[in-house]
């Protein structure tokens, strides 16, 4: 769901409270795919753009590959959620 984001330019109006509350039940996860998820967005915050499996043939494309920065202006607009996200990643991933 976090790529239906990063396809498109961030704009705050449209995106700001409904990736809050992705982040919200994003992060209240701690099983299931919470590892992978939190592997993709440490790579995100990191700078790196995710990579999204593409069909049964096990091949790899870039997904948002504006990602990185626009999770940045996302943070410009909610500080709080740059913090509670890496926290959450730690918990997941040791790290």
């Amino acid at each position: 769901m976090a790529w239906n984001f990063f396809k498109q330019p961030y704009w705050s109006d449209r995106d700001r409270e409904r990736f809050a509350a992705f982040l919200a039940a994003l992060t209240e996860g701690r099983r299931g795919q919470a590892r992978d998820l939190a592997r993709i967005f440490a790579g995100v915050l990191r700078g790196e753009a995710p990579m999204e499996q593409e069909g049964s043939f096990n091949r790899y494309h870039r997904v948002g590959s504006d990602a990185p920065r626009w999770l940045q202006m996302f943070f410009r607009d909610e500080p709080q959620w740059e913090v509670r996200l890496q926290a959450w990643i730690t918990a997941i991933l040791g790290e």
